[in-house]
């Protein structure tokens, strides 16, 4: 648990399937979500993550917005920011306090170089900065540089920021078959050492792929590993409660159910299971063991009792 995912999702209901998948595989710090597509005043929940929204206010039907998930494993707190754009940020602790401001900047929506400043102004350092700026420019990997690439480019002229992109193009169009570098990581200079920016390309389902900012010397506190604990489980007992459980509730898979069908129901059928597991299984947790240095032995363990007994 060590990456900061950030992610023009195009709609969480829509790709929820995809964001268990990388949740499941990567196990980041947090998702850092735009162009949520949520309606005004709703959430949407992440197992095991504290979700944070802005929503956005003007437009009746669901579009636009930003969230934030942080690991429920570490302390997280929301930063107001004032500013009329759609951003938000969360202060999360891991060896010490990192802030990550998460904004989205569709092309519909006019910035100016003072939006930016004012915002960054707002953040406490060390600060992550990110987001879908929709800002061309052949610095950061566009084949041309458009208006709002030249602000961006202007805002990056602070010497006290860092622009973590490679070059590498993070938004597909299927439709032109065209690739562009629009989504946007940026980082004060001295954070910017602890990172690692990758695009993971082998998500494909939104036009966007999602980023990993991978932060290389900042990682959180070692907990205990959690296990099933399969020394005496109850497999009749277990057995009998989904039976139970999906007797009392029985699944609908009628043929005209739609993809968030799908992923109710593969949720609610994913809680039965580990409920159940849950009260006749259990968990145990197993503290990781204490490396060894190699060429520790039996004689040197040997060596130090007859030390002790001789001292």
């Amino acid at each position: 648990m060590d990456s900061i995912i950030q992610w023009n999702i195009n709609g969480l209901h829509k790709h929820n399937t995809d964001i268990h998948r990388a949740k499941t595989l990567i196990k980041p710090i947090a998702l850092c979500f735009q162009e949520t597509n949520l309606k005004l005043n709703t959430t949407f929940p992440i197992k095991g993550y504290n979700g944070f929204f802005q929503n956005r206010q003007t437009h009746l039907r669901a579009s636009g917005g930003v969230a934030i998930f942080v690991n429920n494993l570490i302390e997280s707190t929301e930063i107001h920011i004032q500013s009329s754009l759609e951003v938000i940020a969360v202060s999360i602790r891991l060896k010490t306090p990192l802030c990550i401001c998460n904004i989205y900047l569709p092309d519909s929506t006019t910035f100016t170089l003072n939006d930016l400043n004012d915002i960054i102004q707002q953040l406490p350092k060390p600060f992550i900065f990110l987001g879908a700026f929709n800002s061309r420019n052949q610095i950061w990997g566009s084949h041309f540089t458009d208006h709002r690439g030249k602000i961006m480019e202007k805002f990056l002229e602070n010497e006290q920021l860092i622009l973590l992109n490679t070059g590498e193009p993070t938004r597909h169009n299927a439709t032109h078959n065209s690739l562009s570098a629009i989504d946007l990581t940026i980082t004060n200079s001295t954070f910017a050492p602890k990172t690692k920016w990758n695009v993971l390309n082998e998500y494909s389902s939104s036009d966007h792929w999602p980023i990993s900012i991978k932060i290389i010397d900042q990682t959180t506190p070692i907990s205990p590993i959690v296990r099933w604990n399969l020394k005496n489980p109850n497999w009749e007992l277990y057995r009998d409660i989904i039976d139970q459980t999906l007797s009392d509730h029985p699944v609908n898979l009628r043929s005209e159910i739609n993809q968030t069908d799908i992923n109710s129901i593969i949720n609610n059928f994913s809680n039965i299971i580990l409920d159940a597991a849950n009260l006749t299984i259990g968990k145990i947790n197993i503290q990781k063991k204490k490396k060894t240095v190699p060429w520790w032995n039996k004689e040197c363990s040997m060596a130090i009792g007859a030390y002790k007994k001789s001292s």
